[in-house]
């Protein structure tokens, strides 16, 4: 076994945090607060398939979270040893790309704008690998949903400051409202600004990492562990017929909702609704969703992982029904009307609550998957059930974009939830029984 580490659970859970924020920004930044950008220079929604392209590094994690379990150098620190390196490179990326972004969205260089997308989210899957791994060595058994709950917390600040920090401060709109004396026509926060000063403090508290942070060393009987033994432990997943129902859930599951969770937002501000309102009613809803998050160990306590998820999809639907009506009735007249406003808030909200409640209900999930089924793998398993879930979104996200101006809109979303719906209604049970499988087995190792 490896050793208890040298920080404390309360150091880890704050650094924990600080990554998984990271990864909040730039993935908001380039999945979310870009394409906004984007739209509003006149790109369309087919245009925008090719930003979420960004974001497939996360899918293909468990192609290279094997050699993170094995290759590392112990008395630097096996998590360290990956997490340190990727935060350097991303930082000077991020540093060198501020120089040019604010003429890259505006020539819609769309082609190079996904490249750097691409280099900068592998080097967070590369990060979010070890971190995953740092989590599940700390944070085990009842624990595991405190490492999901700082991943949770951590990506929702992030999100925050890349939706709504950046969308406000950036907009010449909210600038002259609230800032400026006399009226100007840019915002107090240019994009190149943001980056730059995001690559420098990424700098800075890596740097902090690197120097003053230290793991235990990891035991030689893990050291002998090789790279073939790793890769053959995920084998496990395509002889298990629980398993393999669960990866095939963790994609059509995806499928559901895509053509209105990939274009609600994009489609509102295409028709006319400001961009600066779709952000102040994120940031109402962040803090509600933090708040319920911690709470969702309580609620664990009293129902499992798999009925919480269902429930909440169900309240998705709902949501969902609410928001193809805004979106087929919308109107510039429409923005004053409190009507309109509540079921927006209403359908922001119970979005913002399924994704954060399901998010963190699977990594507390897979959590337990690898300490069941792979214990010794947990960092590969955990990328390897990370990379399906990450794969199932980021396909139906290009897939529903892309074809969203060539068909019957309405059409395209009712086949996603008779399609996605049946299918989930179908492997319930498996589902469920899997997770039974997995207390039965955790309680007869404490009792051992």
């Amino acid at each position: 076994m490896q050793e208890k580490n040298l920080f404390s659970e309360n150091m880890a859970y704050a650094i924990l945090i600080f990554l998984y924020m990271i990864q909040g920004i730039i993935f908001s930044f380039y999945l979310g607060t870009l394409p906004v950008f984007l739209i509003e220079k006149g790109a369309l929604l087919s245009d925008i398939a090719i930003i979420h392209l960004s974001a497939l590094p996360f899918s293909f994690k468990l192609i290279f979270a094997p050699f993170l379990d094995i290759y590392y150098s112990n008395s630097f620190g096996k998590r360290k040893s990956y997490i340190v390196p990727a935060n350097y490179f991303l930082s000077f990326i991020l540093i060198g790309l501020s120089f040019d972004i604010e003429d890259l969205i505006a020539s819609q260089q769309l082609k190079f704008l996904t490249f750097f997308g691409i280099l900068s989210i592998f080097l967070l899957a590369i990060q979010d690998i070890a971190a995953d791994g740092m989590g599940a060595d700390i944070f085990i058994g009842e624990k595991s949903i405190y490492a999901s709950l700082a991943q949770t917390i951590g990506i929702s600040l992030g999100t925050l400051i890349s939706s709504h920090v950046l969308v406000q401060l950036n907009s010449k709109t909210f600038c002259n409202r609230f800032f400026y004396f006399e009226e100007k026509n840019e915002g107090i926060l240019k994009i190149s600004h943001f980056l730059c000063f995001l690559g420098v403090s990424l700098f800075l508290v890596n740097l902090y990492i690197h120097k003053f942070l230290n793991e235990a060393k990891v035991s030689q009987e893990k050291e002998r562990i090789s790279l073939k033994e790793s890769i053959l432990s995920m084998k496990a997943f395509f002889l298990n017929p629980s398993l393999i129902c669960f990866l095939c859930f963790l994609i059509i599951s995806r499928f559901t909702f895509c053509f209105l969770d990939s274009s609600f937002k994009l489609q509102l501000i295409q028709k006319g609704f400001p961009k600066e309102d779709f952000s102040n009613i994120f940031l109402l809803m962040l803090f509600a969703g933090i708040f319920f998050q911690t709470l969702l160990p309580k609620f664990l306590k009293k129902t499992s992982e798999i009925k919480l998820f269902y429930f909440v999809t169900f309240c998705k639907l709902l949501e969902n029904v609410i928001s193809l009506i805004l979106i087929e009735t919308y109107s510039n007249e429409y923005h004053n009307s409190y009507i309109f406003w509540c079921f927006l808030i209403l359908v922001c909200a119970t979005s913002h609550l399924h994704h954060n409640i399901s998010y963190g209900i699977m990594a507390s999930f897979y959590n337990r998957i690898s300490h069941t089924f792979f214990s010794g793998f947990e960092a590969t398993s955990i990328a390897f059930l990370t990379s399906f879930g990450n794969f199932g979104k980021r396909m139906t996200d290009v897939l529903s974009l892309s074809i969203i101006e060539k068909f019957d809109f309405k059409v395209l979303v009712v086949t996603g939830w008779l399609m996605g719906g049946g299918f989930l209604l179908f492997v319930r049970q498996k589902i469920l029984d899997l997770e039974n499988r997995m207390s039965k087995e955790i309680d007869k190792r404490k009792a051992d």
